[in-house]
């Protein structure tokens, strides 16, 4: 049902999954601090689902690290943002109004939207860090939108949208991921639930496309084994 999705928006912009040194992440529990108003009515059905992701946390917990938003740290070039097969309906005139909304700090510095939609982008052969310096590095932010609208979007449907988050606090890139994950949510019909990352010193030389693809497998993993498709 569509709650159910909107309340998995909103559990994985608190549980990022990524890969072993790509991925930061609040524990379940800090969920009752900043619940949404619904958050009271929640059914036996949901909280279970609740557990299911908790349970696939807990069993990859060697591959995560918490997530503080205490923490106003800014670490990896940027502040950049680079959006992976995140819909093309989703302007990015759009993603920089809700980026100004989201990060009006990292916004005063001028953050740079680089757009991935197929599995050709020239991004995708660099190094995490080797791609967060070709976005930051672009003279504006038209320049950094490297997108190819040659792909088909039956492709970005089918596919798992990725926000990867570069020099922004943690503070600012949570709400600017819910801010963006409710678009995608929105112009997808419903259909696409968006993974967030943030750039980490110990994922910065692998490779962009492994990165990516990892991040789609885990949040899928973690979404279809929660079983909320009725």
């Amino acid at each position: 049902c569509r709650r159910m999705n909107c309340f998995l928006t909103f559990l994985w912009s608190l549980s990022l999954t990524m890969t072993p040194c790509c991925c930061s992440f609040v524990f379940i529990p800090q969920l009752q601090n900043i619940r949404p108003s619904w958050f009271s009515s929640i059914s036996q059905l949901e909280m279970s689902l609740i557990d299911t992701i908790s349970g696939f946390l807990q069993n990859r917990e060697g591959d995560f690290v918490k997530l503080d938003k205490s923490d106003e740290s800014a670490y990896g070039p940027g502040p950049a943002l680079i959006l992976y097969k995140v819909p093309a309906g989703i302007l990015t005139e759009e993603v920089q109004d809700m980026v100004a909304d989201g990060a009006p700090k990292a916004s005063q510095r001028g953050v740079k939207v680089a757009r991935i939609y197929g599995d050709t982008d020239s991004l995708l052969h660099l190094s995490v860090e080797e791609a967060l310096t070709k976005v930051t590095t672009c003279s504006s932010t038209k320049d950094a939108d490297l997108k190819d609208d040659g792909i088909p979007q039956m492709d970005i449907i089918k596919s798992c949208p990725v926000m990867l988050f570069s020099g922004i606090s943690n503070t600012e890139m949570m709400d600017t991921y819910n801010i963006i994950g409710k678009e995608v949510y929105d112009e997808s019909g419903g259909t696409l639930s968006a993974a967030c990352a943030k750039a980490v010193p110990n994922a910065m030389q692998k490779p962009l496309r492994q990165v990516f693809e990892e991040i789609s497998g885990d949040h899928m993993d973690a979404i279809s084994n929660g079983s909320y498709s009725s």
